[in-house]
């Protein structure tokens, strides 16, 4: 599984609804099944590449330490990368289907069910 592309691997995450119960939010956390399964296959990933220091909780925090290559130098410190794992219930839904629009050329993107993302309304699509 790790040699997966970054492409697949992001494909991969977004198919999992993450999508936040909000009745449920304020006292349980993460909230539904969907963040839960997320959190574990990060964390399965991360055991896979050798993490040794990980940190899981009950609350869903999920940490891995990865120290410096050469701990003999003075001030080197460890890299981390942080997110949450929840998504907004108000737009995802049980089925996710991701597409990619390779090698885009900055024309309006027709979705489906009618959908059309403007570059004019939406300028982040020419980044």
């Amino acid at each position: 599984m790790m040699r997966d592309s970054i492409r697949e691997k992001f494909l991969r995450y977004t198919k999992i609804n993450t999508a936040s119960n909000g009745e449920k939010a304020d006292f349980q956390t993460p909230s539904t099944e969907g963040q839960w399964d997320l959190l574990r296959l990060l964390k399965s990933e991360m055991e896979e590449l050798g993490i040794d220091d990980i940190y899981f909780d009950d609350k869903g925090y999920l940490i891995g330490r990865i120290p410096p290559s050469d701990n003999k130098k003075i001030n080197q410190g460890y890299v981390g990368f942080m997110a949450h794992v929840d998504t907004s219930e108000d737009v995802l839904s049980d089925v996710i289907n991701p597409v990619c629009h390779e090698r885009y050329d900055g024309s309006p993107l027709r979705l489906k069910e009618g959908i059309t993302l403007f570059p004019e309304e939406e300028p982040d699509l020419l980044k």
